[in-house]
């Protein structure tokens, strides 16, 4: 089968940027007339956060991709390996997965999460290759890295005056990076006040198991909001607890603002 390239524009199952702040860019949907063969119908990369290392800021960023297929024709197939290749890696790490890809529908929406051999910095373009058990192509995108960088947007000054709050909140599964177990939050802050707001660290909360305070700094200037963020954690037991997740921002030992959600 002939690899299907991406297409630009919002994915499937994304979480929506915060009001105010920019959308990602690096996002592909389905072509504009109807095609007949498998396509890449979403595709989004960031950069996370190492939450289980012991200073996230100065880790190695880990490469998150979020995407989803849809499967135009009569015959089922399959997603078994996704090849993530840099320009100063070029074959790349490779990651098994076991994605069904029925006829006529849309996947569901996967979530990957690896280590790159090159320092993200350094990195000019990602391929990224899916591939179904009998090694042929799927698709095939080129994307640019992501930024590493939060970015702010100024606030509507229609918008009221309020505190520091967690919008567009996450909670995935993600495939990676490694073995075991991994979850995902993303997030995106807004400072609604006249003043900065400086977070210290944030606590990540799971329905079941202890909290974790992963040690990122953000200081979000006044009437401002922030593009999104994401910090990957582990997960020791036997499966991902159903129920509600919790992302705290903190400062001096203080809770600044909370948001919970379910697990996608």
């Amino acid at each position: 089968m002939p690899p299907q390239q991406a297409y630009p524009g919002q994915p499937l199952g994304a979480t929506p940027a915060p009001s105010g702040s920019s959308p990602n860019p690096f996002v592909s949907p389905g072509p504009s007339t109807s095609p007949d063969a498998i396509y890449l119908s979403s595709n989004v990369v960031r950069a996370a956060y190492d939450g289980s290392a012991a200073d996230p800021v100065k880790a190695t960023r880990l490469l998150e991709i979020t995407f989803g297929f849809k499967n135009p024709t009569v015959d089922p197939d399959s997603l078994s390996t996704l090849t993530v290749a840099t320009d100063g890696d070029p074959a790349g790490r490779r990651i098994g997965l076991s994605m069904a890809i029925p006829p006529g529908k849309a996947s569901d929406i996967a979530v990957v999460a690896v280590s790159l051999k090159q320092d993200i910095t350094k990195v000019k373009h990602i391929t990224l290759t899916f591939d179904n058990p009998d090694e042929d192509d799927l698709a095939i995108t080129t994307v640019d890295p992501p930024a590493l960088s939060l970015t702010f947007t100024p606030l509507d000054s229609k918008q009221p005056t309020g505190a520091l709050t967690i919008d567009g909140i996450d909670f995935s599964h993600v495939t990676g990076p490694g073995s075991g177990l991994h979850y995902e939050c993303t997030f995106g802050l807004t400072n609604a006040s006249g003043t900065k707001v400086t977070i210290d660290n944030f606590t990540v909360t799971p329905p079941k198991g202890s909290p974790v305070t992963v040690p990122v700094p953000v200081e979000v200037p006044a009437r401002n909001s922030s593009s999104l963020m994401t910090i990957i954690l582990p997960y020791s037991g036997k499966s991902l607890p159903a129920g509600k997740y919790t992302v705290t921002a903190n400062a001096s030992n203080n809770p600044l603002a909370q948001a919970t959600t379910g697990l996608l």
